[in-house]
């Protein structure tokens, strides 16, 4: 027992240097040193070779001095079959390569965790952007925001002349409804102003379908890989949607092109700036438009359900709320999102509530997204929260809960009635009906930004 113990495993190489992959059998005995000393090479041909009787008795060796030097101090002795240079040479080399191959691992592990550093740099290309890698985007994004900075400034200011509101000239800010943020257009040489450079699909749309806006081409390699690496698809889609809901939105309507949903007519414009207007009511859709739906909103009846809800009992949008589908095993915390530009950010803390929706319990179609799948560097635990939403069958209960601005929690019960599947700029998604209804809403297959899976839910009971 004691014997299996002190047998260690050991490497090929180790094996075959000491033997240790042979039997007991197999494996040649320790030269002693008297055989050592018996043991003789035959001299080299061309030299002349004495007999025995007539070495000099002094150099004869003698049988006592082999007998003292040691087993280890033999196997020391130098190879001299090598040339003396040669198996130093050989010896210095394979005495640092462990030690050489630990540093450049170490290194390497190094780049890859904690530097900036990028090889695309040492090819000579003059891209910043490039500068940085993708192990974590949040971080990219922020020093990417701050090395292009100065020209961002410079860039933007030719779009808008003294514009100082940051709401309109910030690099999250989608001006025009495309679903690409004023950052994302200056990466791609867009007009911030326009919804399609090419005149007829979205840029935002384009760039979701892998084509450049400018060029009206797919991206080439180095392009997409930009796109890949800094700029989130789905988010995109999330943006286009919240476009397509809120519309008209007063402060971008001045600046937009005609096809943009922030567009509004100068007439209209003026008198809802007189009036301090600041959002068009999204255009009724009569419950029978449900697009590609299967028993989506068209299937939901008319009929008002909700009461109507005091201030102090409305939605305090400070304190998350809470979404819970036991059946399916989907529990999230709600951001009540101000502005779209904040998308981003919320939806690592849970899914969105889309800002100018209905609030739960409220007459009319509360909207709310979340993430289905994510890239693999986000962090975010909620990153793919919504992958099985498809998997909640109609007739599936669940709850929103809530904080009242008056301190008190308030548990809505939805029952889930139909569902269907959009483009992200569909109007036909944001059934408006005479009832208290939920959206719940994602990027559908998994995996890509094709579609929207909205799932319909009509609100059944409120506990206070």
């Amino acid at each position: 027992m004691a014997d299996e113990k002190k047998k260690l495993n050991a490497s090929e190489g180790i094996e075959n240097l000491f033997g240790m992959d042979k039997t007991p059998e197999q494996a040649e005995p320790i030269v002693e040193p008297k055989e050592v000393a018996e043991k003789t090479e035959a001299p080299p041909a061309n030299l002349p070779v004495a007999e025995p009787n007539q070495l000099p008795a002094e150099l004869t060796p003698a049988e006592q001095d082999v007998e003292e030097l040691s087993v280890e101090q033999l196997r020391a002795m130098p190879d001299l079959s090598q040339p003396a240079a040669g198996r130093s040479v050989t010896r210095v080399v394979l005495s640092i390569l462990p030690y050489l191959a630990i540093f450049l691992i170490g290194l390497g592990l190094f780049f890859y965790y904690f530097s900036d550093f990028s090889f695309q740099n040492l090819l000579g290309d003059s891209l910043r952007l490039e500068s940085l890698t993708a192990e974590d985007r949040d971080k990219n994004l922020e020093q990417l925001k701050e090395d292009v900075g100065d020209d961002y400034q410079v860039w933007i200011g030719q779009f808008f002349v003294d514009v100082n509101d940051a709401s309109i000239i910030s690099m999250d800010a989608d001006v025009s409804g495309n679903g690409l943020s004023n950052l994302e257009k200056y990466m791609l040489n867009l007009n911030p102003k326009v919804y399609s450079t090419q005149g007829n699909v979205g840029d935002g749309q384009m760039v979701i379908d892998g084509i450049n806006p400018w060029t009206g081409q797919p991206f080439t390699e180095k392009q997409q890989a930009l796109v890949e690496r800094y700029i989130y698809k789905e988010l995109i889609s999330n943006r286009i949607t919240a476009a397509a809901i809120t519309r008209g939105v007063t402060k971008f309507a001045q600046y937009v092109t005609d096809d943009s949903p922030y567009y509004i007519d100068p007439n209209t414009l003026e008198e809802m700036t007189n009036s301090g207007s600041t959002v068009v009511t999204p255009p009724q859709i009569p419950p029978s438009s449900g697009g590609n739906s299967s028993g989506g909103g068209g299937s939901v009846p008319t009929t008002p359900t909700a009461p109507e809800i005091r201030p102090d009992q409305a939605i305090d949008t400070s304190k998350p709320g809470l979404l819970e589908i036991p059946a399916n095993r989907i529990s999230v915390p709600i951001i009540w999102t101000k502005e779209v530009k904040d998308f981003d950010a919320d939806l690592k803390k849970g899914i969105v509530h889309y800002p100018g929706t209905a609030m739960p319990g409220e007459v009319g179609l509360s909207y709310i997204s979340g993430h289905s799948s994510g890239y693999l560097w986000d962090r975010s635990p909620y990153k793919q929260i919504f992958a099985t939403l498809g998997q909640v069958a109609d007739g599936t209960s669940f709850t929103i809960t809530a904080t009242q601005n008056n301190g008190q929690q308030v548990r809505y019960n939805y029952v889930v009635t139909g569902r269907g599947e959009y483009r992200a700029d569909d109007q036909a998604q944001f059934v408006s009906t005479a009832d208290s209804q939920v959206a719940l809403s994602t990027c559908w297959p998994v995996g890509t930004v094709d579609r929207r899976l909205v799932l319909y839910a009509k609100l059944t009971q409120t506990e206070r």
